[in-house]
């Protein structure tokens, strides 16, 4: 909760609702994989960035701006950044690594930092 907002995930969605009513304030609908069930981050954002709201969903990490519920287009492609590690054919015959949210993002001031699990792209 921040400034009587709550930001949660909600089967295929990223909600905001007011705290004291529970009236939705915004909604962003995921597309390409459901949002991980294990919350969101917050970042205050600074002069040169919005207050965002970060949440995985499969190999990507997704940035809306907390006020609007918009993709934020200043993080990743337009608000969505690509978290599959690419891995050196001498170390896997597959030739990335597949990266899977494990939690929702960490935020300290202006790093993310998200926990995952790995499949190669064969799996």
């Amino acid at each position: 909760m921040v400034n009587r907002v709550m930001y949660l995930t909600a089967a295929n969605r990223v909600v905001a609702l007011e705290t004291e009513s529970g009236k939705d304030i915004w909604e962003y609908s995921v597309t390409g994989g459901a949002p991980s069930r294990r919350g969101v981050a917050y970042s205050p954002g600074d002069g040169r960035n919005p207050p965002r709201i970060l949440v995985t969903a499969g190999s990507r990490l997704i940035a809306l701006n907390a006020n609007t519920g918009k993709l934020d287009p200043g993080f990743g492609k337009e608000g969505d950044l690509d978290m599959v590690v690419p891995v050196w054919p001498k170390y896997s015959s597959s030739p990335a690594i597949i990266s899977k949210q494990a939690a929702e993002a960490l935020v300290t001031t202006d790093i993310a930092a998200t926990g995952f699990g790995s499949r190669s792209r064969d799996e």
